[in-house]
């Protein structure tokens, strides 16, 4: 019995044992493992040739690599607060809790957009760092941009200012001094500045913020060959637009609906000094003030291929942060007056 032109079921048969004999370590790229003693006698033929070149290129780049490989379905399997037990805790040297926000997207990208990049970058960022701990994500934030959109779950000021700050007292209370929170959402910027600033009044420790958002920007204009692009972007591609599709598409392509994603305009040009996101001049606003969808930017335009250089360049940012906070005494940055 055969299968196409040539293809016969035995080839097939024997194919699919040597795909059950790979071995895919936890949280690296795929390795290959052929036991030779139990492979049955075959012809390879060109096509089949061709599959065991791709494997063996493929095992050979990912070993060579020296970051973690640049793929979709990578696994980040760094050390987590949730699994450490009384014996372990005096092992962390730094804590990292990432901070996202459950909101609107736009048509094309999910609510948990914010909650899945922090949660990302911060993992990839760790692995394999000693002394490292995350934290369980919080997924909710403030969001009262969003709040007249489906799907968006907002918390007041005061209770996640005050929710962050009970969580960053348990850690202190836990030995642990050194703090990073990562946060995702654009619009919770001024609250995790206060929480950080809150927390050296209160705790005498070193939290430090990573504006992720800001950096996937950065990094895209970094990256990006064809400058106009991030010119004619920014500064209004702030949500659902060309940088959040492109990263989701290459973590999450599954949860992206290209099918939605279109250039998502403004609803009118700011030309004058008022503007709702200036750097000097800003004010208050909420989505359909300035959006008509629900998202800012060119999401049509959006690649998987983009959007992995984009990540890698973030995750390489806050790995350097993560490791210089690592080896950092907090007293050579901070001065201890010995009161709280």
């Amino acid at each position: 019995m055969s299968v196409g032109s040539g293809f016969n079921v035995n080839y097939l048969r024997s194919l699919s044992r040597v795909f059950a004999s790979f071995t895919i370590p936890s949280g690296k790229c795929p390795s290959l493992s052929f036991p030779i003693q139990r492979m049955p006698p075959i012809r390879l033929r060109p096509t089949i040739l061709l599959l065991y070149c791709f494997m063996l290129l493929h095992h050979i780049t990912c070993s060579a690599s020296q970051h973690v490989c640049a793929s979709p379905h990578r696994t980040a399997r760094p050390q987590l607060w949730s699994h450490l037990h009384p014996s372990t805790l005096a092992e962390t040297k730094l804590s990292v809790f990432p901070v996202g926000s459950i909101e609107n997207h736009g048509p094309h990208l999910p609510f948990g957009t914010d909650l899945l990049l922090a949660e990302a970058i911060t993992r990839n960022a760790v692995q394999g760092i000693d002394g490292v701990s995350v934290l369980p994500a919080t997924p909710f934030g403030a969001s009262f941009e969003h709040a007249n959109l489906p799907g968006t779950i907002p918390i007041q000021d005061d209770t996640l200012n005050a929710f962050w700050g009970d969580v960053i007292a348990g850690l202190v209370a836990s030995g642990s001094k050194k703090i990073i929170i990562v946060n995702a959402h654009g619009g919770q910027t001024q609250n995790v500045e206060i929480t950080i600033r809150h927390a050296r009044f209160r705790h005498n420790s070193l939290v430090v913020s990573f504006n992720a958002q800001r950096m996937l920007a950065l990094a895209w204009r970094r990256v990006e060959t064809q400058k106009e692009k991030y010119h004619d972007e920014m500064p209004y591609g702030i949500h659902g637009g060309f940088v959040e599709t492109a990263v989701m598409m290459h973590l999450f392509p599954d949860l992206v609906k290209t099918s939605e994603t279109k250039n998502f305009r403004r609803r009118r040009e700011f030309t004058g000094a008022l503007q709702p996101h200036g750097d000097i001049v800003s004010f208050g606003w909420r989505s359909e003030d300035i959006s008509t969808s629900g998202a800012l930017g060119d999401a049509a335009n959006a690649s998987a291929d983009i959007g992995g250089k984009i990540f890698d360049e973030t995750v390489r940012e806050l790995r350097a942060l993560v490791s210089e906070v690592v080896d950092t005494d907090p007293s050579d940055v901070l001065l201890f007056s010995g009161t709280h």
